[in-house]
């Protein structure tokens, strides 16, 4: 019999649309890097990079006099097209046996690409559920009239795909609502479990380390958590925080610009004691998913798939509940021997779900069956 070809897989990242955005799309690709494809597999990136001066000026709302500015259909058709013209390029020149997409909001006009290979979406969420998340309107039910296209789009994209890899359950749940027809699996990307692992934590340190990790401070829920914090601050609890956005300075609230995945967040995430995140809107936050590896004990808002990704190594609360947040930090707070075993447990879901190691080589397996 001649040699096994090997099989070539293209992956293509949205990139990042802005500076601190679409970083669980980056990591998705550090975590493909992190264990190299096994033997016959050959692995090619193309990054669709930053917003062009037409994205931006298709991307900005305008008052318009004659009814509904659908400017993130817009949006997404100029994206689309870009995305569209340097995916052609690539499979001109190499003819990949399947491709890779992490994130389907760029495949709304890739049609043509997905009828000729095979394609999968990884995804943390249906764009259209996303669009709603952000818009504060409910995931079922009617749509709104200026999003009836833009949810058609969607579908089309999810249905043309081979296979929709889903992140959670909740995605899942959220792909089949939207394309019932889809095919689905459900797999993380998974993190280096090496990289992240529980530290150190003095049981008689004087006070209770919180961490918040989060690009954008009020969507992330930050005023909501100082404000359940605040009779403890800079006395028996101190909140470290990561994040670009400012934050207003007060006793008790330490603000550090470190990078994603770098050395000084693994530092933080090993020193503290409790991972806060009250989001009002989020899909599959990847702090969540790095404090379990952390072992830290998790109080977060029951939004997206956070339910699912914490089990029970920490509490949910109703997102933008100031009282339910503040109840369930005092909780953890006060119990030592309650955040140790939160934590443990976090650290046994991490490495049953979320080990990178582990799911590529799945990953990797499914590519090949759709590629055959």
């Amino acid at each position: 019999m001649p040699p096994r070809q090997p099989l070539s897989i293209l992956y293509v990242s949205q990139g990042r649309a802005r500076e601190g955005a679409a970083l669980g799309h980056a990591r998705v690709r550090d975590a493909l890097a992190l264990e190299p494809p096994r033997v016959g597999v050959r692995l090619g990136y193309e990054e669709i990079r930053p917003f062009s001066k037409l994205e931006r000026l298709a991307a900005r709302p305008y008052r318009v006099p004659w009814g509904r500015d659908y400017y993130r259909l817009r949006w997404h058709l100029v994206r689309g097209l870009l995305a569209r013209r340097a995916v052609q390029a690539r499979v001109r020149a190499e003819r990949p046996d399947a491709i890779l997409f992490v994130t389907e909001q760029i495949t709304f006009l890739m049609g043509s690409i997905q009828r000729r290979f095979p394609t999968a979406l990884s995804l943390d969420a249906t764009t259209y559920d996303w669009t709603l998340t952000l818009e504060g309107l409910p995931l079922e039910g009617s749509s709104p009239p200026e999003l009836r296209r833009f949810r058609s789009m969607n579908r089309q994209a999810l249905e043309r795909a081979a296979l929709c890899v889903c992140w959670t359950d909740f995605v899942e749940r959220g792909v089949r609502r939207l394309a019932p027809t889809a095919r689905t699996t459900v797999l993380h990307p998974g993190l280096d479990l090496e990289a992240f692992q529980p530290g150190p934590r003095p049981p008689d340190r004087p006070e209770v380390r919180m961490l918040f990790v989060g690009g954008n401070w009020d969507r992330k829920g930050g005023p909501d958590l100082v404000a359940a914090l605040k009779p403890q601050l800079g006395d028996s609890v101190r909140l470290d925080v990561v994040t670009d956005h400012p934050v207003p300075q007060q006793p008790g609230v330490f603000v550090h610009r470190a990078a994603p995945a770098s050395a000084e967040l693994r530092r933080l995430f090993a020193e503290a004691d409790v991972c806060c995140l009250p989001s009002r809107a989020d899909l599959v936050p990847w702090v969540v998913v790095e404090a379990l590896a952390s072992g830290l004990a998790i109080v977060a808002s029951d939004v997206g798939s956070i339910p699912e990704l914490v089990g029970d190594a920490g509490l949910t609360v109703p997102p933008g509940d100031v009282r339910e947040l503040r109840l369930a930090l005092e909780t953890v707070a006060a119990d030592e021997a309650l955040r140790r075993r939160m934590g443990e447990t976090g650290r046994r879901q991490a490495e049953q779900r979320y080990d990178a190691r582990r799911n590529n080589p799945k990953l990797f397996g499914l590519l090949e069956e759709i590629a055959s």
